[in-house]
Parts: C-alpha cells; sequence; structure tokens
C-alpha cells in the first residue's frame, strides 16, 4: 500500500487520541502504520535526503497542522493528547480533515501568515493544495522537490553556457575544477595544462597533495561534446 500523504492521516491520527488519554508519538505512528497495512520497507522509506523516514516526517507534520489549530496540544516531549476542540471536532463526525478544512481555525491563519510559502508551493496558498502530487508532500517534500528542481535547471544552465564557450575555456575550466575541490596545492604547482596538441582534448597534470607528490591524473584526452543538432 502507498504512504497515505500527511492529510490524510489528520483524521485517523485526531480520532487515535479521541480516547482522552496521553499518546506518544512513536506509539501513535506506529498505530498508524499498522492501520494502513505499511510494510516494514514503507515505514523505513527515506525521503530524498536520506536523513528522515517519509512516513515518519508525514506524521510529524499532521501533528503540527492539528496542533497549530489547537486540535491537540502537548503535555511534555513527545507526548500529546486531544483538546476540547479537537473532541468537539470528533462529535461532528468529519469524513475528512485537511489543511483546507482546518483553515477555519485561527492558529492554523495565524501559522500561514507568518509562513506564506510553508506548503513549498510559489503559486498556491496553503488551503488550494488539495489534488495531484502536492497534495501527498509535506512542507519539507515539497522543499526537497523544489531544490532538486532548481538544481537541475542550474546543471543544464551551466552546461548551456559551457557548450557556447572556446575550446581553450573549456580546458582551463576541466584543469581548474578539481584544484576548486581541493586537489593540489597552488594552480600553478600542483595543476598544469601540459600542452595542446589542436584536438580540443586536455593535456594536463593534477596532483593530490599540496607538496605536488601525488599525481592524480595525468595526459587526458577529454574532448569538448558537441552540441546536438
Amino acid at each position: 500500500m502507498a504512504i497515505p500523504d500527511f492529510q490524510t492521516l489528520m483524521l485517523p491520527l485526531l480520532l487515535i487520541t479521541g480516547d482522552g488519554e496521553k499518546h506518544r508519538h512513536g506509539d501513535v505512528s506506529a498505530a498508524l502504520a499498522a492501520q494502513f497495512n505499511l510494510s516494514e520497507a514503507e515505514i523505513n522509506e527515506l525521503l530524498p535526503s536520506g536523513r528522515q523516514a517519509r512516513f515518519g516526517n508525514r506524521v510529524a507534520w499532521t501533528r503540527a497542522y492539528l496542533k497549530k489549530a489547537g486540535l491537540i496540544e502537548n503535555t511534555s516531549r513527545g507526548i500529546f493528547h486531544i483538546t476540547e476542540q479537537g473532541l468537539a471536532l470528533l462529535k461532528s463526525s468529519p469524513s475528512r480533515i485537511d489543511i483546507k478544512f482546518l483553515m477555519k481555525y485561527p492558529g492554523i491563519q495565524e501559522w500561514h501568515n507568518k509562513s506564506p510559502r510553508i506548503t513549498g508551493e510559489e503559486s498556491k496558498n496553503p488551503e488550494d493544495v488539495n489534488d495531484g502530487d502536492t497534495e501527498s508532500q509535506t512542507p519539507l517534500e515539497a522543499l526537497v522537490a523544489s531544490y532538486q528542481e532548481l538544481g537541475a535547471k542550474l546543471s543544464d544552465d551551466l552546461i548551456e553556457q559551457i557548450m557556447k564557450c572556446s575550446p581553450k575555456f573549456f580546458e582551463e575550466l576541466v584543469i581548474d575544477l578539481p584544484q576548486k575541490m581541493g586537489y593540489g596545492g597552488s594552480r600553478i604547482d600542483a595543476v598544469q595544462v601540459t600542452g595542446r596538441s589542436g584536438d580540443e582534448g586536455i593535456d594536463g597534470v593534477i596532483k593530490q597533495d599540496k607538496l605536488g607528490l601525488d599525481i592524480v591524473y595525468e595526459a587526458w584526452a577529454v574532448k569538448k561534446p558537441k552540441r546536438a543538432l
């Protein structure tokens, strides 16, 4: 089963706390995972950053929204319970709780007014994010996706500019890049262009250490890529 998006988790999480008891974050996460029949692989699936589990991140954001709406409150670190406002909401038997639904609560309105781009969307208000891929993304996931998209665009733009430059510039660039990455000491002593044969290749020496004792690459024959017609 696919990992549920964080808005889909809102009502189930609130229902779990409907007993009025104090609940631990880890216990609630486990209960939600069982309710949605998630496999161990799905529970442990990481975000692209590799630093946090996707499901755990979504549960955390679900809690954050419910807390800002005043439906749950923390009693201590990692422990929370439902509020009177949350109990009143459950008595109305809502079929779904999502961002658009929660926007009627002043706490959510104030939160979004202070952080207008909290969802990571540049062109949409938070209450309008209710369909497609954006619905499944927490603010962190949307931010990571935006970062990756910008990185890819920057890479394409750099390649585009390099393709417009001369072979000499390309040769100097490929020699300079390892030096900027920390190989060698100075540009003159440890990174050298050793000759040009006219084939648009790169002939050079890069030494790994600042003393210039260990050679990393020598006598390259890399040609500048041709632009596709």
